[in-house]
């Protein structure tokens, strides 16, 4: 059987709403939910949606331990999904902060995107994102340079370029000429 992405969103929003008053309940109830219609999936596609949104519903209500022990199962599960490997870095970036662990996850990403041809320019920028926040302007300025010189193929599935993590740069941090 395979899955209806709009329909497990729907139900999980429908959780959510009903649940305000019992957070704990909404939680136990979209996991539920979600482990019932991974029993019900019809591969990896459909089993690798699921499990990002196990770790979206941890992170939205808090369980930060079951969120890291879901992203590690994402990346054991789907090692060939760059989705995984960036999902599970942002996780150490903004969640439970492990900057070592953010950026060798990113660019673990970056990696695993170019090996399969997609995601590779969402892998970059967020490898980007990561370099930023922790100062890494020679990280940030060789992922641009990387990004620059990328020729996008074109039926391979990625995100548009960004340039977000450019904004508030102290002058000179990354060569002027990269980003002109």
């Amino acid at each position: 059987m395979s899955i209806n992405y709009r329909e497990v969103g729907r139900v999980l929003s429908e959780i959510r709403k009903n649940g305000r008053a019992g957070l704990a309940t909404a939680h136990s109830s979209a996991i539920a939910y979600l482990q019932c219609q991974m029993e019900a999936a019809d591969g990896s596609e459909d089993l690798s949606f699921l499990y990002h949104r196990m770790a979206d519903q941890h992170s939205l209500y808090r369980h930060t331990d079951e969120q890291e022990k879901t992203w590690s199962q994402i990346m054991a599960l789907f090692p060939q999904d760059p989705l995984s490997w960036i999902g599970a870095s942002g996780f150490y970036m903004f969640e439970n902060p492990d900057p070592a662990k953010a950026v060798a996850l990113a660019e673990t990403g970056l990696r695993v995107a170019q090996d399969v041809g997609h995601f590779v320019i969402n892998a970059a920028s967020h490898l980007c994102r990561v370099a930023k926040q922790q100062g890494n302007h020679a990280l940030m300025e060789k992922t641009i340079a990387y990004l620059v010189a990328y020729k996008r193929p074109l039926k391979s599935m990625d995100a548009a370029y960004e340039c977000d993590f450019l904004k508030g740069l102290p002058d000179g941090a990354i060569n002027e000429l990269l980003v002109q």
